[in-house]
């Protein structure tokens, strides 16, 4: 009767730690899947950042500068769609940079927070990818 008792201990054990590790994986499937998305429209980014660039450089070639050049000067517009871009940009590279692939071996307390924080920072940089493409193509298209 004890072996039976300890089998079936060992079997539930065994099939916890499986549904453990099917939330982690489900987790990092999701982050990567997020990365994936957005991942090609870096492209995207960069030739946004150029096109806004060059119509900010139009801009100030025409005048339209500010004209009280000793006031600290305020960041146009454009300026402050560039700089969402570039901050989504950084943040796609940082996570790409911090991501650490599961290991397996380790318990689900260990794995748990590090994944979330994963899928977490992914879903802002998502976000951030997509706003702030979206919003430059706005502005551009006026």
């Amino acid at each position: 009767m004890k072996k039976i008792f300890f089998l079936l201990f060992v079997a539930a054990i065994a099939v916890a730690c499986g549904q453990d590790k099917a939330k982690i994986k489900a987790m990092e499937e999701e982050a990567i899947a997020l990365h994936d998305e957005v991942m090609p429209e870096m492209g995207t980014i960069i030739e946004l950042k150029g096109l806004l660039k060059a119509r900010m450089a139009a801009l100030d070639t025409a005048g339209i500068a500010a004209i009280d050049t000793t006031a600290a000067p305020v960041p146009t517009e454009l300026e402050i769609l560039y700089s969402a871009l570039e901050m989504a940009e950084e943040g796609m590279k940082n996570w790409m940079h911090s991501y650490e692939a599961p290991d397996y071996k380790k318990s689900l307390e260990e794995l748990e927070p590090v994944m979330t924080k994963q899928l977490e920072d992914m879903k802002t940089v998502h976000a951030a990818m997509k706003k702030s493409i979206a919003d430059a193509q706005a502005a551009l298209a006026q």
